[in-house]
């Protein structure tokens, strides 16, 4: 179990740095993208309905196909993993093509339908092929992962931050082009990186089309093509109804706040997905699978709730600093409901173990479809009433209802003993905590943040009277606490977590 969790952690770590240097860019860009002189408020929230439609079309042109190749690449040989990653890419690549020139042809339309405004037909035109490159780039980087290439899917993804950084402030400071240069950038990253990937892909690839397993992947890869773009749309409808109800402006406020909460979707949760799903698969016919899983979603829910602290308690400081303009300092009150909803979408992914298993992903997909309507229908009571709140409220019972709706199929189709007492707790004492520390937003800076870490140091201390730690597991905490209280022991147990 030990040498699994090392493992995860390890392989998280260097993935992390993957994903920081994916997303960075639009996070070094918000004094920029936040200050008036170079883009809009209206124009910000532009930029998240641009966004909402890019989480869901990537999903649509993949055609799920990442995820067939997970589960399906430790039972074929290497020649026949070549042949079904040669046809997965050929078929994505003639997928998005073709919705590129569709895409062409009824831009005007489009923008029309999207905005009541035909002004962002080009830039919609951008955001598209802009996705269609990533949908392409998934498949080589799900192979990175297959292969435990972790060094290498973070060293290309650092030299695409490059490019689409470099491009994207050329284009937004120099030549004025506004949301504009945000695709541009993303564009020439994207290509950057896939050409940097040729050499990768050629050996990784046997010029046949492999039709025999193929067709058992498509209709596994639809049915999670499906449940991605739905799952995609929960948590980006809320952008489409706010801006029906209360403009761009409100929908740019509320994008600030959640791209802030959705540092924890970056960081933590798809670094440890990126880890943790390989080692999943691995141990399906390992006997002692059913514990590694019930204490991956333990740990896995330990440490989301204190970034999720932390992430609530320090984003109004983070406002301050970094936003180009005071307009956007009301985005933090959606902040703190936005990063308790991301508990359950980090652990979503642990829950919907059995359904991989058993390979009934069309469980998933019937769920998502639910609470896809169930999220529009609370959108469109909520919003009215409470605006940017109402839908950060709505994101919250969505996630976790849809958290619920996925355990109940996937425990009917492979019983797995989470330990359900743990994670209530820790989700009741860390709301509690942040609650009671938010208490102290209006004093001044030195004792409120001396509050609020201390909120997050006591989480795990007030743990312990509630049973929350095992024998064995305080046994490894005083170990760790040897090996790390001595500063120059630092330097070879960090070197011991890496090999």
């Amino acid at each position: 179990m030990l040498k699994y969790v090392k493992e995860t952690f390890k392989n998280s770590f260097i993935y992390g740095i993957g994903n920081i240097s994916v997303k960075l860019v639009g996070f070094v860009l918000v004094p920029f993208l936040t200050n008036p002189e170079y883009l809009s408020i209206e124009d910000y929230g532009a930029l998240g309905v641009f966004e909402a439609i890019s989480q869901i079309l990537v999903f649509l042109l993949g055609l799920g196909l990442f995820n067939s190749l997970f589960r399906w690449y430790y039972e074929q040989s290497e020649k026949e993993n070549k042949s079904t990653f040669f046809t997965a890419s050929i078929l994505v690549a003639l997928l998005v093509l073709s919705v590129v020139f569709i895409s062409f042809l009824f831009r005007e339309q489009l923008s029309i339908l999207l905005f009541n405004d035909t002004n962002y037909q080009d830039i919609l035109l951008l955001v598209i092929f802009s996705t269609g490159l990533q949908a392409v780039g998934i498949l080589p980087a799900t192979l990175m992962r297959l292969q435990d290439r972790a060094a290498f899917f973070t060293s290309s993804n650092i030299f695409k931050l490059f490019v689409t950084l470099i491009v994207t402030l050329y284009y937004l400071l120099i030549l004025g082009d506004g949301l504009k240069a945000i695709y541009i950038g993303q564009i020439a990253g994207f290509l950057s990186y896939l050409v940097l990937l040729i050499p990768y892909v050629s050996r990784n690839i046997s010029l046949r089309i492999h039709i025999p397993v193929f067709k058992e992947m498509m209709g596994y890869g639809i049915s999670m093509m499906i449940a991605g773009a739905i799952a995609a749309s929960v948590n980006v409808l809320d952008r489409f109804v706010l801006n029906s109800h209360s403009g761009l402006e409100e929908v740019g406020l509320y994008s600030l706040g959640y791209k802030i909460s959705s540092l924890l979707k970056v960081f933590i949760i798809g670094s440890v997905s990126m880890a943790i799903t390989p080692i999943i698969f691995r141990k399906i016919n390992d006997e002692d699978n059913n514990r590694f899983y019930t204490k991956t979603m333990t740990y896995y829910g330990f440490v989301m709730m204190i970034c999720i602290m932390g992430i609530s308690l320090f984003s109004k400081e983070f406002l301050k600093v970094f936003t180009g303009s005071t307009a956007y300092w009301a985005s933090f009150s959606v902040i703190p409901v936005l990063a308790f909803s991301m508990f359950f979408v980090a652990l979503k992914d642990i829950v919907v173990t059995g359904l991989h298993i058993t390979k009934k992903t069309s469980r998933i997909s019937i769920t998502t479809a639910i609470i896809s309507g169930t999220n529009l229908l609370l959108n469109f009571i909520l919003i009215p009433y409470l605006g940017a709140m109402g839908a950060a409220v709505a994101s919250l019972i969505s996630q976790a209802l849809y958290f619920g709706g996925l355990f109940y199929f996937s425990n009917k189709a492979y019983p797995i003993q989470f330990e359900w007492y743990k994670i209530t707790l820790m989700f009741v004492l860390g709301a509690i905590l942040v609650f009671a520390a938010l208490l102290t937003t209006n004093w001044p800076l030195i004792p409120r943040l001396a509050v609020k870490i201390a909120a997050i140091l006591l989480f795990p201390l007030l743990l312990y009277p509630f049973n929350f730690y095992e024998k064995a597991e305080l046994r490894q905490i005083k170990i760790i606490w040897y090996d790390w209280r001595n500063p120059k022991n630092w330097s070879h147990n960090i070197k011991r977590l890496f090999t």
